[in-house]
């Protein structure tokens, strides 16, 4: 939830600033947009969050989701880096269907590996997640190969979703 308050002030207080090659803070979102901008995909580059993540935002869709944003928070420090990715309110559940929600997640997770779908109780919604540990030069394409299995996963996970979607 902190995550969703700071990003919203964020979005509030600053200007988006899309494709800026070089002003990146961490090594691996850089080489990330790079990748963005050699295969001309667009994104939004938000800068460092109050969590010293670094923000960078996909603007996706797919039959049946509509349109959705796939939020990266790329993070480094001294010793380790990685990259947190999240589809927020893929779907709307009414609160009375919270356990069919559940297990509705459950069994996804339970089809697919890497994502995680999961029901917040704070909204209602479900959000889809992963993590992963970025090293070295390949970091941007491991992303990038996580992010299109996300998609790809997604779609083919949303019509199992869908009967509960109130939105």
């Amino acid at each position: 939830m902190k995550r969703i308050i700071a990003l919203l002030l964020a979005l509030a207080l600053a200007m988006p600033l899309t494709a800026l090659a070089g002003r990146c803070e961490y090594a691996n979102t850089q080489a990330f947009c790079d990748l963005m901008d050699a295969e001309e995909i667009e994104y939004t580059w938000y800068g460092t969050d109050d969590e010293d993540d670094e923000v960078v935002i996909l603007e996706s869709s797919g039959d049946g989701i509509g349109d959705y944003d796939i939020y990266l928070y790329f993070y480094e420090d001294e010793s380790s880096a990685s990259m947190a990715c999240r589809v927020w309110e893929v779907i709307t559940y009414d609160p009375a269907r919270f356990s069919e929600v559940v297990e509705a997640c459950n069994t996804l997770n339970a089809s697919w590996r890497y994502i995680t779908f999961y029901a917040d109780t704070n909204d209602n919604t479900v959000t889809v997640s992963f993590d992963v540990v970025t090293v070295g030069g390949s970091a941007a394409q491991t992303c990038y190969g996580m992010i299109s299995r996300l998609v790809s996963i997604l779609e083919k996970a949303y019509p199992d979703l869908a009967p509960y979607n109130t939105k």
